[in-house]
């Protein structure tokens, strides 16, 4: 059975509901207008650990997914291979579309790291109901009672992708202050990340390329003082599509998606011996009011992980079996709850 026909065996509310909102992002591209939903699925995020912590993955150091969030961070991600699915406003069985991650981390020694990542997102069989225009298709999607017939004319999908190439590495500045006996190190990660973009719906097609880049600085508390809960500190900084990233799509519409900036700070503390708490806040470009907050106890064999993210609570599990690492992350949506199990590779 299809993905759109077993949401259409919810009530026919939810359904009405995320199939009109899918049709008036998809109609302004598909009749050759000029948009400003390029790329939109992917401000779902990716990876159990950065969604589980309120989606504040462009602050979260190290993580298998840095490439996505803030190229930075990758500096102290594991070489490792990692791969995730995610079921999109429903369950990982029923669910409205699929997003899918896989992500490989390349260390480079003392020249710093490389990742590659590859995001996909999918809506299969979206149905097409009889149109006498734009409205009117999302009329007939909105209220089933216009739509002239129980099964629709036919079906058509949307997919679009992102392939990463990012590039890592961390600056060590030794500061020498006059009451410290020793230095004090600062470190400061840079990274960059290439991107290909990819959009197919029906038979229209888009391709666009963009940059993100992004900044920390960390600084190891400890260096200053020793109590149990002196750690490590970090502000980070991130712009998505630094320079403007443009979608051609072969109808002639010209997408432009405009640079996004996240600013966030984290604080992890290890009070126990393998017990390490942490502490992460961010604040989004377009978010007006309260920012993207989350917490995590993690030792070595287990993660627990919850958050506020933009549109409400967060939360996920992640357990280590020796060099495997699996797990799974409820996100909240406006259309519903966004579901995900990864697993990750070290090597």
């Amino acid at each position: 059975m299809s993905t759109w026909r077993k949401w259409l065996g919810f009530p026919e509310a939810c359904a009405s509901m995320a199939l009109a909102g899918m049709a008036a992002v998809l109609i302004p591209l598909a009749s050759g207008a000029q948009g400003r939903y390029a790329a939109e699925c992917f401000r779902l995020g990716v990876g159990i650990q950065a969604v589980a912590a309120g989606s504040c993955g462009a602050t979260i150091p190290g993580n298998g997914t840095a490439f996505f969030w803030n190229p930075a961070l990758a500096e102290r991600a594991h070489p490792s291979a990692y791969f995730e699915e995610a079921g999109v406003f429903g369950s990982l069985n029923s669910s409205l579309a699929r997003l899918r991650t896989a992500a490989v981390g390349l260390p480079l020694g003392r020249a710093g790291i490389v990742q590659v990542g590859y995001v996909h997102f999918a809506v299969e069989d979206i149905p097409r109901y009889p149109s006498l225009g734009e409205s009117s298709f999302v009329e007939r999607l909105a209220d089933p009672t216009l739509r002239g017939g129980v099964e629709p004319d036919g079906w058509f999908e949307d997919g679009e992708s992102a392939l990463y190439w990012c590039y890592a590495h961390v600056f060590r500045l030794p500061l020498r202050l006059s009451w410290m006996a020793e230095e004090l190190l600062l470190e400061l990660p840079l990274g960059v990340s290439a991107k290909l973009l990819s959009h197919r719906l029906d038979a229209w097609r888009a391709r666009g390329a963009g940059v993100d880049i992004g900044a920390a600085l960390r600084l190891d508390l400890r260096q200053l003082w020793q109590g149990t809960w002196s750690g490590e500190f970090l502000l980070a900084w991130r712009v998505a599509d630094v320079l403007g990233t443009r979608l051609r799509w072969n109808s002639g519409s010209v997408e432009q998606i405009r640079p996004a900036k996240s600013f966030g700070m984290a604080y992890a503390v290890s009070p126990v011996r393998s017990v390490r708490f942490l502490f992460v806040a961010e604040k989004d470009q377009d978010t007006a009011s309260w920012p993207k907050f989350g917490t995590g106890l993690m030792t070595d064999r287990f993660e627990l992980l919850a958050g506020r993210g933009p549109e409400g609570l967060n939360f996920g599990l992640l357990l280590g079996l020796g060099r495997l690492r699996i797990g799974y992350a409820r996100q909240t949506t406006g259309l519903g709850p966004v579901e995900r199990i990864g697993a990750e590779f070290l090597w």
